[in-house]
């Protein structure tokens, strides 16, 4: 089964030769390469560029991994045509050593136009090195997992929307299980488990310069069962001391949060001061890169005791979709879990599991507390009588992920 990522090519065709190299990042195996390839197909069929145009590698290949990027770059260059635009698609290229000397190249050929498209997953690709490699050149498109709605219309168009959730809030969005999806629930997790391991094994260990793999795993899962809390590398610090006998120093520890987030195990989630509006780098929280990567590291057994916090990391991956940037709020006395921002809209932002009188006064005390005008706003997934005469708005969860309501 193939999903149509009907928004990222929407950003895809937005950047149609323009100028730039588009550079499409996303966690490992969440369908980047489905994507170009859908890419491939609308060019052709909605745009109607003739297929000798498009110029199409997948280094997934073996045989193509043994080419040089100087052999690619000759290749490329017989093959197009100098009276038109090329269309370059260049899938896992970080496989071809030196790659970034074709692209760069390419981009800058002085009679042939180029407009170039290229994937990768590993330690070579995400966006930091990207910027010192291309110099301003590209632009970064991020391929995020599939959505609720993707997984309902596609796979369960019949199914309430109850068991649609569940299997959703466990699964998440990874393109590699869309066939598995109706297969054993444990089936799953172990291949997104796998997805997991092979991340740690390529763009982090080699990285760090490390074998030593169940380090790394402890702190993703101390990360994952602390998500939406306020995280600092001392946490961490004592943590791996205190349960696993390790010593990490502050830099380490900062090294392996760097490069998990580079591969989008993990989102950051910068804490924001309203009064100076100021966000502050050295106060975070993190949340998982994909609710299945999340369950896949969490105790079966005590998975429902962290609902309200993994309803609040399904929140966050939604909200970036729709790119909103997304920021956190805590003193003493009050805390928010989201204050979002775009086109110059503020939204802040409660997540509960349950809603009812008994609780709604310590979900809406923090957003009574913010005196502005801008939008408040509690998300929750079960709703008992209450009665909201604070001025705050309530959103179904559920219907928030159909579309059918929104945070505007």
């Amino acid at each position: 089964m193939e999903i149509l990522r009907k928004e990222s090519l929407e950003k895809l065709i937005l950047w149609k030769d323009k100028h730039f190299i588009k550079v499409i990042t996303g966690l490992r195996r969440c369908g980047k390469s489905t994507l170009l390839n859908q890419y491939k197909n609308l060019l052709i069929q909605q745009y109607h560029i003739k297929d000798k145009q498009i110029l199409s590698y997948d280094f997934n290949d073996p045989m193509l991994t043994k080419i040089s990027y100087l052999d690619l770059y000759n290749e490329i260059i017989n093959k197009s045509n100098k009276n038109t635009i090329n269309y370059i698609l260049l899938d896992e290229i970080q496989e071809i050593k030196d790659f970034e000397k074709c692209v760069i190249g390419l981009f800058e050929h002085k009679t042939i136009k180029f407009d170039i498209y290229i994937t990768g997953s590993n330690s070579h690709m995400y966006s930091r090195e990207l910027a010192t490699l291309f110099t301003g050149r590209n632009i970064e498109i991020n391929l995020m997992p599939l959505s609720f709605i993707d997984i309902k219309n596609n796979i369960f168009p019949k199914e309430k929307d109850s068991f649609i959730f569940n299997k959703y809030l466990n699964l998440g969005g990874l393109g590699i299980i869309i066939d598995t999806y109706l297969m054993n629930e444990n089936d799953n997790l172990q291949i997104i488990n796998n997805v997991l391991n092979d991340a740690i094994e390529k763009d982090i260990m080699l990285k760090v310069n490390t074998s030593n793999k169940k380090r790394i795993l402890n702190i993703i899962k101390y990360i994952f069962v602390s998500v939406g809390k306020q995280i600092s590398t001392r946490n961490i610090e004592n943590f791996m001391k205190t349960n696993n006998g390790i010593e990490l120093t502050h830099n380490t520890i900062s090294k392996y949060i760097k490069f998990l987030t580079e591969a989008m195990i993990l989102y950051p989630v910068h804490f924001y001061e309203v009064k100076t509006k100021n966000i502050l780098l050295n106060k975070v929280k993190y949340y998982s890169g994909d609710l299945g990567l999340l369950t896949s590291m969490l105790s079966l057994k005590n998975i429902d005791s962290l609902m309200g916090f993994r309803l609040e990391n399904l929140i966050f991956l939604e909200l970036k979709k729709q790119n909103f940037k997304i920021y956190t709020f805590k003193n003493n006395d009050y805390e928010i879990d989201f204050i979002c921002e775009k086109n110059n809209e503020i939204y802040y932002i409660q997540v509960c599991y349950k809603l009812n009188n008994d609780n709604f006064l310590r979900e809406s005390k923090s957003l009574l507390n913010m005196k502005d005008n801008f939008k408040k706003i509690i998300m929750y997934y079960y709703l008992e009588d209450l009665w909201n005469d604070k001025g705050i708005k309530l959103i179904d969860i559920t219907k928030f992920l159909n579309n059918e309501e929104s945070i505007y």
